[in-house]
């Protein structure tokens, strides 16, 4: 025990001699702990947490197949409304879609 009160003194001092490495180090910890923490509690929020609905087993999925029976996870924005308004069976339709972007990247050629 003796051994980890002596290198911890000896690691102090040796912060203190250079301060502007403390400092770099300090900053570092500091955003890299914060950074992490703020990305798990985004994904715990969107993955972790159970939905928040009274019921969660009965949401389903709608998808559509095509005219050579495969499937298609897509509607179009008319068939939503058309689908939304003749509903009798379930207690609400909800629409979304889920797209990729590539966030700070230009394309080729782009200009301002």
């Amino acid at each position: 025990m003796s051994m980890l009160w002596q290198d911890l003194r000896y690691s102090l001092r040796g912060l203190r001699r250079r301060p502007g490495f403390t400092f770099v180090a300090i900053v570092t910890l500091a955003l890299g702990i914060g950074v992490n923490t703020a990305l798990f509690t985004v994904f715990e929020a969107f993955t972790l947490k159970p939905l928040p609905l009274k019921n969660p087993e009965r949401v389903v999925r709608l998808s559509g197949r095509d005219s050579h029976g495969a499937t298609q996870p897509l509607f179009s924005y008319a068939d939503y409304l058309d689908y939304r308004d003749r509903n009798q069976v379930m207690a609400g339709l909800a629409a979304w879609n889920k797209i990729a972007v590539t966030l700070g990247a230009r394309p080729a050629g782009a200009s301002d």
